[in-house]
């Protein structure tokens, strides 16, 4: 979590420049479990599973969503627990930690490595 509030920037994936939503998330894996992910939404949505139960998620899975009426995968973010994932959203100050609820209509991909 020490990476909340690294600012966001389209297409960024390092915490000394910020991160996007997918470059968030490829630099987690890579640092944390040495796990090279897709670089983008598009590419992550390829590697999707059955999806899970909302009671079964565990930390690391990773959450792909449709924001804005888009019609393909175009943000994502990695579930933490307690029904918390952590993202990078273009429209706020940084990377951030929010509540989240299986009702917004995302797919799951769990915590790659884990399986």
């Amino acid at each position: 979590m020490g990476l909340i509030g690294v600012p966001y920037r389209y297409g960024g994936t390092s915490p000394a420049t910020g991160f996007d939503c997918s470059g968030l998330i490829h630099y987690v894996y890579r640092e944390a479990a040495g796990i090279e992910l897709p670089r983008t939404t598009t590419e992550l949505s390829a590697l999707r599973t059955d999806q899970p139960p909302a009671d079964a998620l565990q930390p690391g899975d990773l959450l792909l969503f449709k924001v804005k009426g888009g019609r393909r995968v175009n943000h994502a973010g990695i579930y933490v627990g307690d029904g918390r994932f952590v993202h990078a959203p273009a429209l706020a100050d940084g990377c951030a930690s929010i509540s989240w609820s299986i009702a917004t209509g995302c797919a799951v991909i769990p915590a790659p490595g884990a399986y």
